[in-house]
């Protein structure tokens, strides 16, 4: 799908900013590009390691010890059998709101996470190990 064709599909039902998560797969062109059409890069600071299909509990650790407030996990959605990453995110999802945890939109992510509560801006958190 070309950009406008998103941005076309993404004002039909929304009329807050784009984001664009990006995998492994898309070069830098692709991300520059993405950036020129007024996209934000959004990626993950929690991997779930679901692609390896290594068990629902492994999953579920995976995300649960390494959660922090604000931070964004990683799942996939396809690449073969997804069935532990089903059962994990629902069991993820039920263990983090009991911690107390809300779950939000990237876009509001994103103005929770640069806006204090004076209202100054502020950048988002770097996750540990990205420089």
């Amino acid at each position: 799908m070309s950009y406008e064709a998103s941005d076309d599909a993404i004002r039909q039902v929304s009329v807050r900013e784009k984001a664009i998560a990006l995998t492994f797969d898309d070069g830098p062109s692709q991300t520059f590009t993405a950036v020129d059409h007024g996209y934000a890069m959004v990626l993950w600071s929690v991997d779930s390691k679901d692609w390896a299909n290594p068990g629902t509990a492994t999953i579920v650790r995976n995300v649960v010890s390494n959660v922090h407030p604000g931070d964004i996990v990683l799942f996939h959605d396809q690449g073969g059998d997804r069935t532990q990453t089903v059962e994990a995110l629902h069991q993820v999802l039920d263990r983090l709101s009991r911690k107390g945890y809300a779950f939000v939109t990237v876009n509001d992510l994103l103005d929770i996470a640069s806006t204090d509560e004076r209202g100054q801006h502020y950048p988002p958190r770097i996750p540990s190990g990205v420089s």
